[in-house]
C-alpha cells in the first residue's frame, strides 16, 4: 500500500473538534507542541500550537506510545469561559467511535473520566509526562468525556490548517459485523470479518468486491446472506466495522492501493482495490 505524508511546516492552533476553526488570535496565548515520532502512523514532524499555556515549553503528541487505560491524564480548557482550567483523571477507554456532525463516526478516541464540559473542546488532553494524548472533541456525560487521538490529529491537523480540508479514504461499501446470526445464516465457522451488504455505484468497491444478494429471517431478525466476507486489509485483521473505519483512518489516503482479503464461496482470496475520496456526508457506506 502507498502512503502518503504531509510536509514539515509551521501551524498555527488546534481546530475546534466540532467546527475545524483555528484556536489562534491576536490575544491568544499559545504552547508549542513538537510533533515529531516515528512509525507507520506519523512520517511527518509538525508543530502545533494551541492557547493555553503563557510559557512557549515544547510538549509532544503520544503517537508512538498511545495511553494505557488507567493511565493518569489531564485535560485543559476554557469550560464555561473559565480560561486554563485544569482538571484531572484517567483514560477510562481505548480504540472509541464518536459521532461527527458529517454523519461519520470518528474512530481511534480516547475516553477518559477527567471533567470535560462546554469550552473544553480543541484542549489537550496530556499525559503526566506532558505529552498530548489526545485532543477534547466532546462530553458524552457524567464523567465520560472523548477525545481525538493524538496519532489521528497528527494526520489530520496540518492539512486543516494549511489547506482548510482533509479527504479521507473511502472504500464504497456498507458491512454488517459478523454477529452469530449471520455466520449461521451464512454457514460460517467462525464469526471474524465484516460481510459485505451493498457496494456504492460506480465507487472504488464497485467490481471488486460482491456484495449480498438478499436476506433472510434467523428467529425474528433479517438478515443478509450471501456475498464477499472482507477478512482483513493489508494483513491486518479485521472484526467490527470500527476496526475497517479505524484501519482507513490511520493508515490510508485516498489513491492508496489495498490488499483486500475476502472469504467469497466458502474460499480465501486476495483482491487489490483503490480507495477513493469520502464523500462530504455520509450515506450507509464506508
Amino acid at each position: 500500500m502507498s502512503t502518503s505524508t504531509n510536509s514539515s511546516n509551521p501551524i498555527r492552533g488546534f481546530p475546534s473538534a466540532a467546527s475545524g476553526s483555528r484556536a489562534t488570535g491576536a490575544n491568544s496565548r499559545e504552547r508549542a507542541c513538537s510533533s515529531s515520532s516515528t512509525g507507520r502512523r506519523s512520517g511527518s514532524s509538525e508543530q502545533l500550537r494551541h492557547p493555553f499555556e503563557p510559557a512557549h515549553q515544547s510538549c509532544s503528541l503520544s503517537v508512538d506510545d498511545p495511553p494505557a487505560v488507567g493511565r493518569e491524564v489531564v485535560a485543559i480548557g476554557n469550560p464555561f469561559d473559565l480560561e486554563g482550567t485544569l482538571t484531572t483523571g484517567i483514560v477510562s477507554g481505548v480504540d472509541r467511535s464518536i459521532p461527527a456532525p458529517t454523519g461519520y463516526s470518528i474512530p481511534d478516541a480516547i475516553q477518559t473520566d477527567a471533567a470535560v464540559n462546554p469550552g473544553n473542546s480543541g484542549g489537550p488532553l496530556l499525559t503526566l509526562e506532558g505529552a498530548v494524548a489526545a485532543v477534547i472533541n466532546s462530553g458524552g456525560g457524567d464523567n465520560v468525556g472523548f477525545g481525538i487521538s493524538a496519532a489521528l490529529t497528527e494526520r489530520v491537523v496540518p492539512e486543516l490548517v494549511e489547506d482548510g480540508a482533509y479527504d479521507h479514504s473511502f472504500l464504497g461499501a456498507s458491512f454488517t459485523d459478523v454477529t452469530p446470526a449471520v455466520a449461521s445464516a451464512n454457514d460460517l465457522a467462525d464469526r471474524g470479518g465484516l460481510l459485505v451488504v451493498d457496494i456504492v455505484g460506480g465507487g472504488p468497491a464497485a467490481g471488486v468486491l460482491e456484495p449480498s444478494p438478499g436476506t433472510e429471517y434467523t428467529g425474528r431478525r433479517r438478515v443478509p446472506v450471501g456475498g464477499d466476507v472482507l477478512l482483513a486489509v493489508d494483513g491486518t485483521a479485521l472484526a467490527t466495522k470500527e476496526d475497517l473505519e479505524r484501519y482507513l483512518a490511520l493508515e490510508t489516503r485516498p489513491g492508496d492501493t489495498v490488499e483486500l482479503t475476502v472469504r467469497r464461496d466458502g474460499t480465501e482470496r486476495s483482491v487489490s482495490l483503490e480507495l477513493g475520496t469520502r464523500p462530504a456526508r455520509r450515506g450507509p457506506y464506508r
